[in-house]
């Protein structure tokens, strides 16, 4: 691998198969928090300021999230 390339996964990263369509980054800047997310199809990237409160409960959305998996999404 050269250094310009990208790593395949990072420590901690599950390997998944399938077409990445969006990607998201939570960047920290000082005492603020940045998310970056790319629409990998339409090669667009939208950026927005989170508060700390959000950040701080993304795993207990990802937890409910990953919940939903085994009874389906309620609105579907």
């Amino acid at each position: 691998m050269t250094g310009d390339e990208e790593p395949l996964m990072e420590a901690g990263q599950i390997s998944v198969t399938g077409t990445s369509l969006y990607t998201a980054e939570l960047i920290q800047e000082g005492s603020d928090y940045r998310l970056v997310v790319t629409d990998r199809q339409r090669r667009t990237v939208q950026t927005a300021y989170v508060p700390r409160g959000m950040v701080e409960q993304l795993p207990a959305f990802l937890s409910k999230l990953n919940s939903f998996k085994l009874g389906g999404f309620p609105w579907r």
